[in-house]
C-alpha cells in the first residue's frame, strides 16, 4: 500500500540522519586523541535578537511550536539558542497582582521576560540547571493590563534540549491560586545553531545513531514482527500515542491505519482484530476550554475505531494521572480491552464499553446528543451532575456548558454564552477532570468533537 506522507517524510529524515551520523563518525574518528570542548558556550544574545523580548517586537515571520516539550528538532539535533514568544489574555482576577512564572526544568539554560522585563533565568553557574524546576516572580507593575507577552530564550549546550512540565506546571499563578496555563502553541525562532557538543565524556563519546540505531523507521517491525509473522493470532492491542500528540495529532488515525493494514497483510488476516487504547488523562487540568494535541489525538483514535472494520477502542480518560505519563492502573485497561474483544471479536457479551456518541440535534439553542452502548442507561459517574461539555458558535470560541441526562440515552447541552451552537466538545483537553459521563455499568464515554451544521 502507499506510504503515508508524514511517515514517508520520517523515512527520508532517517536517511538524512544516517548521512549526518556518518559525517559525525568521521569527525569523531579524526579527533581521537585530541582535546575538544565538552560543552558549547553561550556567547549571549546576538544583535538580530537583542529586541526579541520587547512587547512590540515583530515575530510574525517566526515558526510555530507547542510548549512544553522537547525542542531538539529546532537545531536538527545540534545545540544553540532558540526563542519562544506568546501573547496571553490575563484573567481579570490576576490583573495588577504579583504573579509567579512556573515551569518544569528547562534544558539547559533560560532567560524569561514578561511584557518586556526580565523576570529570571538560570545559567551554567547554577548547579543542575537542566534538572531544576523554574519559579520566577512577576512584579505587579507588569500585570496591569489585560494581557501579558512572555518571551523565553533557551540555550542548549549539549545533548537534548527541552521545556519540561513533568515536575511542575507550566503556568502563571497568583498568590491566591488563580492560574493562567501557558501550554500550547508559541512562536519560535532559532537564534544560534552550534555543532553538537560531545558532552561530559568529551571527544571520547562516540556519536549515536547509524545503521543499528533502534529508532530508525522499520527497525522494530523488521526485527520483531517479521520474525513471528504469520504465526497464528486472533488480534492485537495497541497502547501508544503520547509522542505523536506533538506530531500532527489530527492525522494520527491515518498513520495508525497504515500500521493496522500492514499487520493484517503480514498475517494475511484482513479481519484481524485491532484494539486501540485511547490516551489517558495527563498533565495539569485547565479550568477553561482548551485545544491541545492530546485531545486531537484521542479524536483521531476514536475516528479510526469508528471507520476501520474490526477495530475497537478502550476508553481510559478516567484512569490517568496528572503527573505520570504511564498511569499505574493497567488492570482496568486490560479489562476494557477484554470487554471489547469479548463483544466484537468473540461475540460473548453485548456491551463493549462506555457510551458512544452517535448523533446530535439542535433546537432553540439546546443540543441533544444521542448515544449508543448505554447499557442500563446514561449517568454521571462521579458527582450529582455532568461536566466536561463545551459549546462554540460560528466564531469557534468554546465556552463551558451545562449538561444533563435525558432519558436513558441522551444528554442535553446548553450555554447562555452560546445561543446558536455550531460545535460541541466533550472531555476536550489533556486532563478533563470534570468529564464524568458514563453508563450505569460505570464505563466512561469517549471524548469527542462534533460539528452541528
Amino acid at each position: 500500500m502507499d506510504q503515508h506522507p508524514l511517515l514517508q517524510k520520517r523515512v527520508e529524515q532517517a536517511e538524512m540522519n544516517l548521512k549526518t551520523y556518518e559525517k559525525r563518525l568521521a569527525e569523531w574518528e579524526s579527533r581521537q586523541g585530541q582535546e575538544t570542548p565538552a560543552f558549547n558556550v553561550d556567547a549571549g544574545i546576538s544583535k538580530d535578537f537583542e529586541k526579541a523580548h520587547l512587547v512590540d517586537f515583530d515575530d510574525s515571520e517566526w515558526g510555530s511550536y507547542s510548549l512544553p516539550g522537547a525542542i531538539d528538532w529546532v537545531w536538527d539535533g545540534a545545540d544553540g539558542a532558540v526563542w519562544f514568544r506568546q501573547r496571553f489574555a490575563l484573567p481579570e482576577e490576576m490583573q495588577g497582582k504579583k504573579l509567579v512564572f512556573r515551569s518544569g526544568p528547562i534544558d539547559d539554560f533560560d532567560q524569561v521576560w514578561v511584557n518586556g522585563e526580565w523576570i529570571g533565568g538560570m545559567t551554567i553557574e547554577d548547579p543542575m540547571a537542566w534538572y531544576t524546576p523554574r519559579r520566577y516572580e512577576v512584579p505587579a507593575e507588569l500585570t496591569q493590563g489585560a494581557e501579558v507577552i512572555v518571551a523565553i530564550r533557551v540555550f542548549d549546550h549539549f545533548g537534548g534540549g527541552k521545556v519540561v512540565s513533568h515536575y511542575a506546571p507550566f503556568e502563571l499563578i497568583s498568590p491566591v491560586g488563580d492560574k493562567l496555563p501557558l501550554g500550547g502553541e508559541w512562536t519560535y525562532a532559532v537564534e544560534t545553531k552550534l555543532p553538537a557538543a560531545p558532552g561530559p565524556q568529551g571527544s571520547n563519546r562516540k556519536p549515536r545513531g547509524g545503521p543499528d540505531d533502534p529508532h530508525r523507521p522499520g527497525v522494530l517491525a523488521n526485527g520483531m514482527l517479521a520474525t513471528i509473522a504469520p504465526y497464528a493470532l486472533r488480534g492485537a492491542i495497541w497502547y501508544q500515542g503520547e509522542t505523536d500528540s506533538g506530531w500532527h495529532p489530527e492525522l494520527y488515525d491515518e498513520r495508525l491505519q497504515v500500521r493496522v493494514e500492514d499487520w493484517r497483510d503480514w498475517w494475511e488476516l484482513p479481519e484481524r482484530g485491532f484494539g486501540i487504547v485511547q490516551l489517558a488523562a495527563y498533565r495539569q487540568p485547565k479550568p477553561e476550554p482548551s485545544n491541545d494535541g492530546w485531545a486531537n489525538l484521542r479524536e483521531a483514535q476514536r475516528d479510526l475505531a469508528n471507520t476501520l472494520p474490526h477495530t475497537g477502542l478502550a476508553v481510559t480518560i478516567d484512569i490517568g494521572e496528572s503527573d505520570d505519563i504511564h498511569p499505574a492502573n493497567k488492570r482496568e485497561v486490560g479489562r476494557r480491552l477484554a470487554r471489547w474483544a469479548l463483544t466484537d471479536i468473540y461475540e460473548k457479551i453485548s456491551l463493549r464499553g462506555g457510551p458512544e456518541f452517535e448523533s446530535a440535534d439542535v433546537k432553540e439553542g439546546e443540543v441533544t446528543l444521542n448515544f449508543t452502548q448505554v447499557g442500563a442507561g446514561l449517568r454521571a459517574i462521579n458527582g450529582p451532575s455532568l461536566g466536561g461539555f463545551t459549546l462554540a458558535g460560528a466564531d469557534e470560541v468554546f465556552h463551558n456548558a451545562d449538561a444533563s441526562v435525558k432519558g436513558s440515552n441522551q444528554v442535553v447541552v446548553e450555554s447562555v454564552a452560546v445561543p446558536e451552537p455550531k460545535y460541541v466538545r466533550y472531555a476536550w483537553q489533556e486532563n478533563p477532570v470534570d468529564a464524568n459521563l458514563g453508563n450505569q455499568e460505570r464505563l466512561p464515554a469517549s471524548p469527542f468533537e462534533e460539528k452541528l451544521y
